[in-house]
């Protein structure tokens, strides 16, 4: 049997029963009815880029599985064009006997179904693949758009599409030699997304749809209480009644991504290219998902496949306490439970910089003392607290740059030993009697820093300096263990690592940026956020090697606060589509492992 522990690092429980206890205490529990670990969390999961199509499309039929998957017809005009995938690339396979978009598709790569679509006009055409070739089988009850197909070629459901120009609750079945009218859906809608059998179905989202989920169960329909938490249309959908996915679609070309447990809707990895109009393969898997085709404006030919198994310790942003002063460029410090931000940019007219101080206690925020100088782009130690004394040390104040160094005791701010130079747009990392000031920008003429310097408690010394020069970078860690990570330089996508004395480059960034948030350990860290061109929201795991993208932030934005560790952060306030943010978020990794068995 493999050895869990040796890739957790813990042993299992061996009880059987209380799931849901289980559930609630995030534990992993051994399930002893069978030979599987089971996973009591929400499903989480990454994408990753597969083999392009030939023929780029948008609104096609889809079939098969992540190894052996189909798409067949589509949207680049009306195209009767089929392709297989073998888990690596695509392969034109023969036509379909009607060319159509916006049909509904199910089955394998050796036993496929495609119905309905718009040719124009909208057709009832049925067609079965056998391997090889498409036959013309028994038409639909009615001539249907955009509907959607769920289970194989002997037993399937075509849900919902269009008759006229109103959305229907059609349902029909398939026995492998025609289709009967069944009970209708609750809600009608079209271009949905699916997932199930034709006994054990589920469809979310569709125009009309919305947010709504339903599960049949082979005789009718239900509607669920768990929706969507981004309604959509056009989207692609994966699973069964209990374990689904749902992914991508409209309004306008969304990356998101959410995972069904059987009761609720969580969002987890989003695709690397948001669009609508996409489609999955129709296998009722979880674990190993795949999505292709659609429309981002132009017709797509991107792949990208879902992997459960592989992600061994994901997560996810949630909406936080809001800030009582929104702002950008605050130093900010602690974890996601007992946060402090102060200073920073309030507003859009002199006087810019602010005292403000506020606490979190991870649920809400609290003004508290004032800063002694107001300023803004301040270096902060990251392991300060909110309870705990903090450094915050130089900036801007107003349009003067100040190397003001103040302590925070948990109830006021007292200054003490100054820089010695200023400095602004600083990274920091470490503790209160052990800290670590970092690049910036410095006179004369605000040129860009490579300069460290390292703090005692009262007084600071200079440190090792950078290999790269660089401002508005993300620092973490220890005095004598921090990274920093990218900044105003070229390439932005650099990462170094302290030692206490000297800096190593080490892997770079996948997507290089500035003014980011930056929380944890040099062995555990996670940047989030920042500035390209524009704000950002890509999210980055480190794990002492390498970066690994994993769920974006809500909110793109850069020049914000951050703090806690690559496990439990917090992103605080900064500048997006709108200045001077107030919204907080919160990252919670969730641990989500392999199903092993014997």
């Amino acid at each position: 049997m493999t050895d869990y522990k040796a890739i957790k690092g813990k042993t299992i429980l061996n009880i059987a029963s209380d799931l849901d206890n289980a559930e609630a205490e995030g534990e992993i529990w051994f399930n002893t009815t069978s030979s599987d670990y089971k996973t009591i969390v929400k499903a989480a999961g990454a994408w990753s880029t597969g083999g392009n199509m030939n023929t780029a499309r948008a609104q096609p039929g889809g079939a098969g599985t992540q190894t052996a998957a189909m798409c067949m017809g589509g949207q680049t005009g009306y195209v009767a064009i089929t392709e297989t995938y073998d888990g690596a690339s695509w392969t034109e396979v023969n036509d379909l006997n009607t060319a159509r978009d916006y049909l509904g598709g199910c089955g394998s790569v050796t036993a496929a179904l495609a119905f309905g679509g718009d040719t124009p006009p909208y057709t009832a055409a049925s067609e079965e693949y056998n391997g090889t070739s498409w036959t013309e089988g028994n038409d639909l009850p009615v001539a249907t758009n955009e509907n959607r197909g769920i289970g194989i070629q002997t037993a399937a459901l075509s849900v919902g599409g269009y008759r006229s120009s109103a959305n229907q609750k059609d349902n029909n079945v398939y026995d492998g030699t025609s289709w009967t009218a069944a009970t209708d859906l609750n809600t009608a809608r079209a271009d949905t997304g699916t997932g199930g059998t034709s006994t054990a179905g589920i469809v979310m989202g569709g125009a009309g749809g919305s947010q709504a989920t339903e599960t049949y169960d082979g005789s009718s329909w239900t509607t669920q209480p768990g929706t969507l938490n981004t309604a959509r249309n056009n989207c692609a959908g994966n699973g069964t009644t209990g374990a689904a996915l749902a992914v991508g679609g409209r309004p306008g070309f969304l990356a998101i991504t959410e995972s069904y447990d059987g009761t609720s809707w969580a969002e987890v990895a989003d695709l690397s290219t948001g669009r609508s109009l996409l489609i999955s393969g129709s296998a009722t898997t979880l674990n190993s998902a795949i999505v292709f085709a659609g429309e981002k404006p132009a017709k797509a030919n991107e792949t990208e496949e879902w992997d459960l198994s592989a992600t061994l310790a994901a997560g996810a942003w949630a909406t936080g306490g809001a800030l009582n002063t929104g702002r950008q460029e605050g130093g900010s410090a602690g974890t996601q439970t007992a946060a402090i931000i102060a200073g920073g940019l309030s507003a859009s007219a002199p006087p810019y910089a602010t005292d403000v101080t506020e606490t979190y206690d991870g649920s809400s925020w609290t003004e508290v003392a004032d800063l002694n100088t107001d300023r803004r782009q301040v270096g902060a130690f990251k392991n300060g607290t909110s309870t705990d004394t903090g450094v915050f040390a130089g900036g801007v104040a107003d349009n003067s740059k100040t190397d003001i160094t103040e302590l925070w005791n948990g109830t006021s701010w007292t200054e003490s030993g100054d820089i010695g130079t200023t400095h602004y747009n600083t990274a920091g990392a470490g503790i209160t009697t052990a800290g670590l000031l970092v690049g910036g920008y410095a006179p004369p003429g605000s040129t860009v820093s490579a300069e460290a310097f390292e703090f005692n408690g009262s007084t600071w010394t200079a440190g090792g300096n950078q290999n790269t020069a660089r401002a508005d970078q993300g620092a973490a860690g220890l005095q004598t263990a921090a990274i920093a990570v990218g900044g105003n330089v070229s390439p932005k996508e650099q990462t170094e690592l302290y030692d206490g004395s000297s800096w190593t480059e080490v892997s770079d960034l996948n997507t290089g940026r500035s003014h980011m948030g930056l929380s944890g350990i040099q062995t555990a860290a996670l940047a989030y956020g920042g500035k390209t061109t524009t704000q950002v929201a890509v999210n980055e795991e480190w794990d002492g090697s390498s970066w690994t993208e994993v769920a974006d932030l809500s909110t793109a934005r850069f020049t914000l606060g951050s703090a806690g560790t690559s496990v439990s952060s917090v992103a605080i306030g900064g500048r997006g589509s709108s200045q001077h943010l107030d919204a907080t978020e919160e990252w919670t990794q969730s641990q989500n492992v392999k199903t092993i068995t014997d």
